[in-house]
């Protein structure tokens, strides 16, 4: 067994088997150290995966040791979950009362890959293969690190045993396969050929082809006389006399320039415009100078299709304008190229990114890891990066990983995995060797066994478990996602009876909401429990910015990280904005109007007024900026504007005020009780499924215009997206748990859940606990069937205890003095696609600047271009 090293700088005593079988090895008396018995109950534990089971063999569950650490990767016959050799023994020690179990072990070694030459080719030239397909990890595409080496694995069958003296017995898999007992090779086998549970995303990625286009076949092509030039000095754009991103339509021989990208060059949008003034009725159009006999550039502006298509009747359409294809020759980058040569001019690196042609310091150390991106994971990175800064987040999670540790809940635990990062990210072992060539270089040595880095897949799998967004390989919306971390940072600490610990609470305000109904001008003030705020931000007040610098325009758009769809060379964007920090604010601030409010006093409907006010300051203040929105077309687009947020910042005056003198309170209910209007369910579907916003946001848009339809409701739901209460449950009739806490259930999953045959207090307990979700609250019921009676009563008795005493505790803070301390950023121009990164302001005073592995002393922190930004209230 020469090709396994011994791991005795772990002071674990190592013996390597060589001939004789498995029994009769461990059964030699002279040398055991092990019991036989001992080793029985390990075989005897063994269990072949299902095909339902979950299996984790690439991720110890307790730390981010993989394969590629000399040590090797132990992976469980019994509970098929992973180990480092530290965690396996730990995990041996509770197997069984003889602490001893059986494991497949595995080990990756890298060598560097030979590179076929083939004889009319060199060396270097393979190295510096072009790039011709706008693809990662695949032929002819960008080429990830993992290019210039491959693994060479070793795998052996391990028996661990913890006693007076720690033993790892190693067992090579290709000599031992034959004599094992067949439980345990069976087990083997089947580790072998299963895939992780936790790889959601698939390292290759290839940007999806264009298909032919419904309009090519029967394409009408008018009979008006144009012919077009072969020669390319002689086009030009009919509007503008452009020479350049000239676009012909297919249909009527019109030349006009393409539209306008949003670092201002382009065109003047005439191809476009021309499309639209002829009544929208020829939407194919090519661009001039991609031309050649194996095709070209194809667009369709058709709003079925607005995107790059196929026109397999190409060269029929071009003769039509005398155009032979076989005569022409390519003389301008088509959209793919144009993509390669910004995602080339524009990788991913800490000087190309939000802070362009800055020579920034890389650094490393406890707090200043970085954490792998394993697939449209960057809006994972920095939301984790960000809350981990935060010193009560990481006296949670780094203090208490030897408890939770113990638990040993294993992989899929979200209290575990968050204990994991936060250890990770302040151990020395995983800073990055700066004394060394970056690994990509190509001249950089292989090392058989690298440095241990963050890959979160076990993290990423547990926070997304059921969640239908974040379990996908698509990018994400990190304030979103930051807002699902908090939520599940509460049920967890309430799940775990632990709510005087509860970490969400650090991030929530208590916003004052007054409602005046115009009718009869009677006033109500409500309070609502948020995690920040989200400022809107008025293009109207901003002014045109008058020099754009061009590598930050360029980043905004070329920091394509794996988009879920294919990115619009030539989309049209705003021009950039400059908007002040106070306009957004006083945006927020201003009381709105909307229609469909049923008044109490008049029963009728009627317009009424709300505003927002603080009512008591969170310790940290999470500000969204507004920037993204659905255009016209319904497309998700960002808004180009610049927003100088300040550093420090006083919202006192936000505060709100309560019920004033001469202000007269507005009844909750009138005299007669009307009939509560009902949102269509249709309607409320077709705007969740366009992504406008929560359910229950939809639902209010839809009873706020009565049900009047979709442009209405969308047009509603786009103003108020700033509410406090946009998010909240519809109000209903439904009691509230214990008769003394203002949760509202949600109607139709407490009718669900009645129907299973629990009570009407039992389900809205369970919803209380589980906000509002159905599923979950099913789960929660069934899981907790013994004790559902104690719990009522506990929550009962809670509400009227606890109340003046929760009061007290959480006492009005009116401290509205805030210190910047993160921002999160994004490059592109949606949610959907592009990349996240994130600036942290240190306890040294200093900003560094955190994207994926990579992190920087920043020396200009992009205060104005942030979507996700983080304040700490001054004390």
């Amino acid at each position: 067994m020469a090709s396994i090293q011994d791991v005795s700088d772990f002071g674990m005593e190592v013996v390597c088997a060589g001939e004789n079988n498995l029994y009769w090895q461990l059964s030699d008396a002279a040398e055991l150290v092990v019991p036989i018995g001992a080793v029985r109950d390990a075989v005897q534990a063994v269990r072949v995966p299902e095909v339902s089971d979950a299996v984790y063999t690439d991720e110890c569950a307790y730390s981010f040791t993989t394969a590629e650490n000399s040590s090797g990767l132990f992976t469980s016959l019994r509970s098929h979950c992973s180990f480092g050799l530290p965690h396996a023994l730990r995990d041996a020690a509770s197997s069984s009362a003889s602490s001893c179990a059986l494991y497949l072990w595995k080990r990756i070694r890298r060598v560097p890959k030979v590179k076929a030459v083939t004889p009319a080719a060199s060396e270097s030239d393979v190295n510096d293969a072009e790039i011709t397909k706008l693809a990662i990890g695949v032929e002819g595409g960008f080429q990830v690190e993992e290019d210039r080496w491959e693994g060479v694995q070793e795998l052996a069958v391990a028996l661990l045993h913890r006693g007076d003296k720690d033993t790892v017995r190693l067992f090579p898999w290709d000599e031992w396969k034959e004599h094992l007992p067949s439980s345990v090779r069976d087990v083997i086998v089947a580790l072998m050929a299963r895939v992780d549970t936790s790889k959601l995303a698939p390292l290759a990625w290839q940007d999806d082809p264009p298909k032919e286009s419904k309009y090519a076949k029967d394409l009408p092509q008018l009979d008006n006389g144009i012919k077009i030039s072969p020669r390319p000095e002689d086009w030009k754009c009919a509007e503008s006399g452009m020479r350049e991103n000239l676009w012909l339509n297919l249909s009527t021989g019109y030349i006009g320039s393409g539209r306008r990208n949003f670092d201002g060059t382009g065109g003047t949008g005439a191809a476009l415009k021309h499309f639209e003034e002829t009544g929208s009725k020829y939407p194919l159009v090519v661009k001039l100078g991609t031309i050649t006999a194996q095709g070209a550039d194809v667009y369709s502006y058709a709003p079925d299709e607005n995107d790059a298509v196929l026109d397999p009747y190409l060269a029929e359409h071009l003769a039509h304008w005398g155009i032979d294809v076989m005569q022409q020759r390519k003389t301008a980058k088509t959209t793919d190229e144009l993509s390669i040569a910004l995602n080339k001019d524009h990788q991913f690196g800490g000087d190309r990114i939000c802070e362009s042609g800055k020579e920034l310091e890389q650094v490393t150390g406890p707090g200043l890891i970085g954490m792998q991106n394993i697939g449209n994971s960057c809006y994972m990175n920095s939301v984790m990066q960000v809350l981990h800064s935060l010193p009560e987040v990481r006296e949670r999670f780094e203090g208490h990983f030897e408890r939770v540790y113990a638990l040993a809940r294993g992989p899929t635990d979200v209290e575990t995995q968050l204990c994991k990062l936060g250890v990770a990210l302040q151990d020395e072992k995983f800073s990055v060797d700066l004394s060394k060539k970056s690994n990509t270089d190509d001249s950089a040595p292989i090392e058989p066994f690298p440095r241990p880095v963050i890959v979160p897949n076990l993290l990423k799998a547990s926070v997304a478990n059921g969640h239908p967004d974040f379990s996908s390989k698509e990018q994400q919306d990190a304030y979103e996602y930051l807002l699902h971390v908090i939520s599940l940072l509460e049920r967890l600490e309430h799940a775990s009876g632990r709510k005087a610990e509860d970490t969400s609470k650090l991030f929530k305000c208590l916003c004052e909401q007054r409602v005046e109904c115009l009718q009869s001008n009677k006033v109500r003030y409500t309070q609502a429990s948020n995690v920040g705020i989200s400022l809107p931000i008025p293009m109207e007040a901003g002014v045109d910015k008058v020099e754009d610098v061009p590598a930050a325009a360029a980043a905004a758009g070329a920091q394509e990280e794996q988009p879920s769809k294919k990115q619009k060379m030539e989309s049209e964007e705003e021009p950039t904005k400059v908007v002040p920090f106070d306009a957004c604010l006083s945006a927020w601030l201003t009381p709105s109007v909307a229609g469909g409010f049923r008044s109490p006093v008049t029963n009728e409907y009627g317009d009424v007024s709300r505003r927002v006010r603080f009512s008591s300051f969170s310790k940290y203040l999470v500000i969204q900026m507004e920037r993204f929105f659905l255009g016209p077309d319904w497309i998700p687009k960002k808004k180009m504007a610049e927003v100088a947020v300040p550093e420090e910042l006083d919202l006192s005056a936000c505060l709100g005020t309560g019920l004033q003198p001469g202000e007269e309170e507005l009844p909750e209910d009138a005299n007669v009780a009307p009939e509560l209007e009902q949102p269509d369910a249709a309607l409320v579907g077709e705007l969740f499924a366009f992504g406008m916003g929560s359910e229950n946001a939809c639902k209010r848009a839809v009873l706020a215009v009565h049900n009047a339809g979709m442009e209405p409701a969308m047009n509603w739901l786009m103003d108020h997206m700033g509410d406090a209460d946009i998010n909240d449950p519809i109000p209903s009739s439904q009691p509230a748990v214990g008769g003394a806490s203002d949760f509202v259930a949600n109607e139709e999953a407490l009718m669900l859940l009645q129907a299973m045959d629990f009570s009407v207090k039992h389900a809205t307990l369970a919803l209380k606990n589980c906000d509002n979700d159905g599923n979950r609250a099913a789960e929660w019921l069934f899981s907790r069937m013994d004790t559902l009676d104690t719990l009522l009563a506990e929550e009962e008795n809670s509400n009227v205890a606890a109340a003046p005493q929760e009061s007290k505790a959480e006492e009005r803070c009116v401290n509205g003095k805030y210190d910047m301390v993160a921002v999160i950023s994004h490059i592109g121009k949606n949610t959907g696609s592009g990349h996240y990164v994130c600036h942290i302001k240190k306890e040294d005073g200093k900003w560094y600047f955190f994207n994926d592995e990579s992190v920087f002393l920043s020396q200009e922190p992009p205060l104005d271009l942030g979507y996700v930004y983080l304040f700490r209230r001054r004390d």
